[in-house]
């Protein structure tokens, strides 16, 4: 669990279910995004921009959509994803 999210709140949250190989990835993104502005250089501004033009595009789509786009294939059994929903449904308002 990562304890302190850089938000001031202390809350613990959970990373199950997470490779380790998923979290440096992760890690890393956010370590990148952590940095200020002015501390990067111009290629890291704008790789960080062009992943941001691709958040935007897709922040609002359902996640169908973005698995479509992604070609990402639901594992999921529609138990399994009836569970996520439930435990995530907020993310899908």
């Amino acid at each position: 669990m990562i304890e302190d999210c850089g938000t001031g709140n202390d809350i613990p949250v959970p990373l199950t279910n997470i490779s380790s190989e998923i979290l440096e990835i992760v890690l890393a993104f956010l370590e990148k995004h952590a940095s200020e502005e002015e501390d990067r250089d111009e290629d890291e501004n704008q790789e960080l921009k062009n992943c941001q033009a691709c958040a935007d595009l897709i922040k609002h789509f359902p996640p169908e959509k973005i698995s479509k786009i992604f070609n990402i294939k639901n594992d999921f059994t529609p138990k399994e994803e009836a569970e996520v929903r439930r435990e995530n449904a907020w993310d899908f308002e």
